[in-house]
């Protein structure tokens, strides 16, 4: 009986029948998984709200992927000053951020995820996201300080400027699945 209003609400929102359906499936996806545990109390404002803030989401998530897209250059695998500026970006984080941190920074201040969505990629809780996302923006001053000096020297290890050029072209091309598996990857301890 409430699909129709949340259909009808969708339209509003979306202004195309097909995202309609599309945000309609969605919003219904997450009630499902979430009315297994406690259904609300009133489930047609749930149903409006979680509708709402999917098509919020999915418009932001647009925005960052139009936003890379128009800095996005080819990468030919050269070295050039773009991709050493970004090298010297992830270095900062590898230093000074434990793994978690880094993805959760990744995911949540630079692709612009949301914490719930960051949880389930991720694979552990809002809670924990939101901590580490915390913890993140308390050490940021610390990573602003290391480039800003310029003391972050790219290294001589082949095995880390490897890494380090893998993560910057993942960067360049917006594949945040790779991206995040290296941020995962401990292959610096932090500081």
């Amino acid at each position: 009986r409430l699909y129709p209003v949340v259909k009808r609400y969708c339209i509003g929102l979306t202004q195309s029948a097909s995202d309609a359906e599309d945000l309609a499936q969605d919003t219904w996806l997450k009630a499902l998984g979430s009315w297994k545990r406690l259904v609300p109390p009133n489930p047609e404002a749930w149903l409006l709200r979680t509708a709402r803030n999917a098509w919020i989401d999915r418009i932001r998530r647009q925005h960052v992927l139009e936003r890379l897209m128009k800095q996005e250059r080819p990468y030919d695998g050269a070295r050039d000053v773009y991709g050493l500026e970004i090298e010297a970006a992830l270095l900062a984080l590898m230093k000074c951020l434990p793994p978690l941190q880094r993805a959760v920074f990744l995911l949540r201040d630079v692709f612009g995820f949301t914490s719930l969505e960051t949880s389930e990629l991720l694979q552990t809780t809002d809670g924990a996201v939101k901590a580490a996302l915390h913890r993140v923006r308390q050490s940021l001053a610390k990573v602003r300080e290391e480039l800003e000096r310029g003391r972050m020297t790219l290294p001589q290890e082949q095995d880390l400027k490897a890494f380090l050029t893998v993560s910057a072209r993942a960067y360049s091309m917006g594949d945040i699945a790779v991206l995040v598996e290296l941020a995962l990857s401990d292959e610096v301890e932090p500081a």
